[in-house]
């Protein structure tokens, strides 16, 4: 469907084969935090967000009408619904005393489409003591998925452990590779991925995955400079950019940290091949080796291999 490839190429620019896609609707998620603690803040930083290199900005439903001024016009970064909200991170401050994630789609894709997205993000939760509500999350997601490609609308979806308290496994490689799998199996577009702390473990991570993998900002200590080299690392892995907030929202130079963040992302690394297009009629290039010439040839004797089998046959 043309809709939904004139939207990822929003979402993740061609001439780079990557984007940077900025969440910032964790009022639905947490309430009022530093950075979005009214709406006057809000704006202020959309002002900011608006004027930069980002690609997307994913914004709740509620809080879209307020800031949509803020995305009109052209060269603008695309708006993004989060439709799906999640217990994760009030029970992480320890507002609520819950020790599992529980999930639940609060907008519709009507409603996103509406609202002129042009993208919605849902969480898929894995990993829960009770394996019916693992079955239930899968069942949600490819209910969205399936909805979205009726419409042309891309889906980003974020794997979160449910036991979200034991924080090693958030950036554990083998929980990675299954869980950003079972992402792309059920049908994201854009898989949003915690980083495994190294480029050599996270390449794992990338070449197990078909889709597109942006990275999240991980945990909230550190430093920007080291952000910055996660970001790097993800992106010398074979990642398709960042969704990044809080790490750039709370900095205390926002349009510089932001400036950092995309110039990492566009400009530090040449355009890599094996991004979005992966497998071509059964040709992979997965490890990123080879130019373009290389790859279109290889796509091309498969094309004539396969020809000859069928006629000759």
């Amino acid at each position: 469907m043309y809709g939904k490839k004139i939207r990822m190429g929003r979402l993740i620019d061609p001439k780079y084969g990557r984007g940077v896609i900025i969440p910032y609707a964790h009022g639905l998620l947490q309430g009022p935090i530093p950075g979005l603690e009214n709406i006057n803040e809000i704006n202020r930083y959309m002002e900011i967000f608006r004027k930069s290199r980002a690609t997307g900005i994913i914004l709740s439903y509620g809080y879209l009408k307020y800031s949509a001024d803020y995305l009109i016009g052209r060269c603008v970064p695309s708006p993004i619904l989060i439709i799906d909200w999640i217990n994760m991170t009030k029970a992480y401050r320890g507002n609520v005393p819950y020790d599992e994630v529980r999930t639940g789609i609060c907008t519709s894709i009507e409603d996103a489409v509406r609202a002129g997205s042009d993208g919605v993000m849902t969480y898929l939760t894995l990993g829960f003591e009770d394996p019916s509500l693992e079955a239930e999350e899968i069942k949600k997601n490819g209910i969205v998925v399936k909805e979205c490609e009726k419409v042309g609308l891309p889906v980003i979806i974020e794997p979160v452990m449910a036991r979200f308290k034991d924080k090693d496994i958030f950036y554990d490689k083998d929980y990675l590779k299954i869980n950003d799998r079972i992402a792309a199996e059920i049908g994201a577009d854009i898989v949003k991925s915690q980083y495994t702390g190294d480029p050599e473990t996270f390449r794992e991570v990338v070449e197990n995955c078909a889709a597109p993998i942006m990275i999240a900002g991980g945990p909230r200590s550190g430093t920007m400079e080291e952000t910055f080299e996660m970001i790097r690392g993800s992106v010398k892995a074979g990642g398709a950019g960042t969704i990044v907030g809080r790490k750039i929202f709370q900095s205390e130079d926002i349009e510089k940290c932001l400036s950092e963040v995309c110039k990492i992302v566009y400009d530090e690394f040449p355009k890599s091949n094996d991004i979005q297009i992966r497998c071509i009629n059964g040709v992979c290039n997965s490890s990123g080796s080879g130019t373009e010439k290389d790859l279109v040839e290889k796509i091309a004797s498969q094309v004539i291999f396969e020809y000859k089998n069928k006629i000759s046959k």
